[in-house]
């Protein structure tokens, strides 16, 4: 290749590569500026407040409610034949009627043992018995007739013409006097311990005839001076000679006898297995002349079996009430 070949292939590179003779400058490229970081506005946080859950308050719980019991402090007292006899209510106030009769040289406090745990749907009387708790004695004698006359007349105080009756010991024998002939109508008739009649060789009599103010003072001290305190006229020699009087006294005015064959009543007779005053023959005795009629005999308990085994008894008496007053 000569020199002016040589030159004008140089030529025409160099125009190819400088676009026509125009030097390519590459444009600047500006360098860029950084992102700002985005601006974060920040609020200061509030406390949270966190409110207790509410606390449901607990439902207060129930009053539990007062045992009935018999205090001699809320009764009243109506003459009768020269005696203040001495009668309180407890219970249900348009209840049923229920009577309570207490034992001899006792009171109706002797009852508080089990009265609170009976129906609370009864209205509940108790009476003392003249001359015992705060009954004063009067100027009659001591009876089971009267007994049964002063207990008639504060039901019919009350206007009350038919009752259900609860008696230990005497408490039982009125009842048994006025289930057989009343002018109140008894429905039901629960008795503990209680005699129906007096045989000559009855196995308590010696045990009666024995008994002195004295003795019976020994026995059961704390009975004795709660008598002297709330009787109005506390003579309790001049008491305990008359109940004595009245627990041997074979005549009308005493044990119902025979006429308890007349009682038409539902009744549950009960005595404890260890009772040395009514016997296991006289209360079977008993049962075979009342055509409705029902035993119970209390083991390991003597004549006051209501506070030996107190639950066996309430139970008896609660059942016993329950279906024969179903069945009225």
């Amino acid at each position: 290749m000569n020199r002016s070949k040589t030159l004008t292939f140089f030529l025409v590179l160099l125009v190819a590569m400088t676009g026509f003779g125009c030097v390519h400058t590459p444009t600047p490229v500006e360098p860029q500026q950084p992102e700002k970081p985005a601006e974060v506005t920040t609020t200061e946080a509030k406390p949270i407040e966190v409110k207790p859950a509410a606390v449901k308050p607990k439902p207060a719980k129930p009053k539990k409610k007062a045992l009935i019991k018999f205090d001699h402090k809320s009764g009243h007292t109506l003459a009768v034949k020269g005696a203040d006899i001495y009668y309180e209510i407890q219970g249900k106030a348009d209840g049923k009627p229920l009577l309570l009769l207490h034992g001899g040289l006792g009171s109706m406090t002797d009852l508080n043992g089990f009265v609170g745990k009976l129906p609370t749907k009864y209205r509940m009387i108790a009476i003392d018995f003249r001359g015992h708790g705060k009954s004063t004695m009067g100027t009659a004698p001591l009876t089971y007739a009267q007994h049964q006359e002063d207990v008639e007349a504060v039901l019919t105080k009350l206007g009350i013409t038919n009752v259900s009756i609860l008696g230990v010991d005497d408490g039982g024998t009125v009842g048994y006097r006025m289930a057989a002939s009343s002018p109140v109508k008894v429905r039901q008739l629960i008795t503990l311990g209680s005699h129906w009649r007096l045989l000559p060789d009855d196995m308590a009599l010696p045990i009666l005839r024995s008994l002195t103010a004295k003795k019976w003072s020994k026995l059961f001290p704390e009975s004795v001076a709660y008598y002297t305190k709330i009787n109005p006229q506390p003579n309790f020699d001049a008491l305990e000679k008359a109940v004595v009087g009245l627990w041997t006294n074979v005549q009308p005015t005493g044990y119902p006898g025979e006429s308890v064959c007349a009682i038409k009543a539902p009744v549950l007779i009960a005595r404890g297995d260890d009772d040395h005053l009514f016997s296991l023959e006289e209360a079977a005795e008993l049962r075979n002349r009342i055509a409705e009629s029902g035993f119970l005999n209390i083991p390991y308990a003597g004549h006051a079996a209501y506070e030996a085994a107190p639950e066996v008894f309430i139970s008896a008496v609660n059942a016993f009430l329950e279906v024969k007053e179903s069945t009225q």
